[in-house]
């Protein structure tokens, strides 16, 4: 909890609620694309909290592909891939 803590201190993480809408869009979402529900809710959350991104560390994310105005990127590829994403996402929303 002490690592969470400080990184949300560092506004390096944000710990949202979670509300009945983000459930049921979480749902649509399992339906639509079979996701894990912990997928389908960060995915949600995001949405709620204006992400502009999501970073993810595994393949499921590959099911929403065009369901989502969330650009995901993926963080286990090569570091110049990551690093162009990253780029990208920064040159095309100057308002991050």
């Amino acid at each position: 909890m002490h690592d969470i803590e400080r990184m949300e201190l560092g506004k390096k993480l944000i710990v949202a609620d979670v509300s009945k809408e983000i459930i049921w869009g979480s749902i649509e979402l399992l339906k639509l694309y079979n996701l894990y529900a912990a997928d389908a809710v960060h995915v949600k959350t995001a949405e709620a909290r204006e992400a502009k991104a999501i970073l993810v560390d595994d393949q499921h994310y590959n099911r929403i592909s065009g369901a989502t105005k969330l650009k995901v990127i993926n963080v286990e590829v090569d570091e110049a891939t990551f690093k162009k994403s990253i780029k990208q996402l920064f040159s095309t929303n100057s308002n991050i």
